[in-house]
């Protein structure tokens, strides 16, 4: 009996020079990490706020090829997130999005075996490049000794985060070079266009907006109908159907006076009123960067937009090879 007391008395000393030892760290682990990126905030914040373009970047997609995801909510903001179940090195749980602004992404992230951690993201423009920020808090819980894991946490997750955040900056660099201008309220006078509208495949958009301006170009020329400006080319961007693989858009060419309509081409004016403008300059292809901006200056400013997105095409591509000086404003009526 005297060995089995002064093993429990051992027993009971260990755990509570743990208890103890574990005061010396706070209830609550956080770890802080940080990059700087050669791209404009507004073309990193889709891609830190989007559950599966997050998907590009994650470092733990490395660590087990076969990790299976179920995406639940919208696409991208608040209430967007995931479950996921992987190998032991990546283990299961969820990842959720519980607020957003125009730099920054709040997320609850809730780990099998781990106490409740809360995520958040930033990302500031500094001139030509953004500091993007990778944090989380978590709790180690309440009995002290476990709080002795602090520093094997902290290791754990400060190598993955740094790990996110290098390949984040390798995907966000190999980009094509695009920057989005300051949203403004303007108003514009009546618009009148010949225009054609169809639903397209999403991946074919550029070509199809050769053909429909192609057949609407033909029809100005025989109505000898008089075009504004050197580009008085724009397009109509209603929506997406078919899990995003058709689009729906009417293609444009901007006329001083009304035109006629024919069986092939529709002659109408956009009415006036206030619109978000956003000027975007880089490749087609990532104009979304001046959706995300006109759609968050909306938000703020405690704004309702048209569902619409009209996209005016200022650079005219066959004078400048150079895709990064491509201009174009994008349009959102104000309801």
């Amino acid at each position: 009996m005297t060995v089995l007391r002064w093993f429990g008395i051992a027993v009971l000393a260990m755990l509570l020079l743990a208890n103890l030892g574990g005061l010396f760290y706070p209830r609550h682990a956080t770890v802080v990490c940080t990059i700087s990126i050669n791209k404009p905030a507004a073309t990193i914040y889709p891609y830190i706020a989007n559950p599966r373009l997050c998907q590009l970047w994650s470092p733990w997609r490395t660590k087990d090829t076969t990790l299976v995801i179920h995406y639940s909510g919208p696409d991208q903001g608040k209430g967007a997130g995931y479950t996921w179940s992987g190998n032991a090195d990546v283990g299961s749980g969820s990842w959720v999005i519980t607020g957003t602004t125009d730099r920054r992404v709040d997320a609850a992230l809730s780990v099998e075996g781990m106490g409740a951690s809360t995520v958040w993201m930033t990302v500031d423009q500094r001139g030509q490049h953004s500091d993007v920020v990778w944090a989380i808090s978590t709790d180690m819980g309440w009995l002290p000794m476990l709080r002795l894991f602090t520093p094997l946490f902290t290791s754990y997750v400060t190598t993955d985060f740094n790990a996110g955040l290098a390949n984040l900056k390798s995907l966000m660099e190999s980009l094509p070079n695009s920057r989005t201008g300051m949203p403004e309220l303007v108003q514009l006078p009546p618009t009148h266009v010949l225009s054609t509208r169809a639903t397209v495949n999403t991946t074919e958009i550029g070509k199809s907006l050769a053909t429909m301006y192609g057949t609407i170009m033909h029809e100005a020329f025989k109505q000898r109908a008089e075009l504004k400006g050197n580009m008085p080319v724009m397009a109509i961007y209603y929506g997406q159907r078919d899990g995003a693989r058709q689009t729906d858009l009417e293609a444009a060419i901007i006329t001083t006076k009304p035109a006629h309509s024919t069986s092939g081409v529709h002659a109408r004016t956009i009415p006036a009123g206030e619109f978000v403008r956003v000027p975007y300059f880089g490749p087609y292809e990532k104009t979304s960067t001046a959706y995300h901006s006109a759609r968050e200056f909306a938000r703020q400013s405690g704004r309702s937009l048209d569902s619409a997105a009209m996209e005016w095409y200022v650079t005219d591509p066959q004078s400048e090879p150079d895709t990064s000086l491509w201009q174009t404003d994008v349009y959102f009526r104000i309801r």
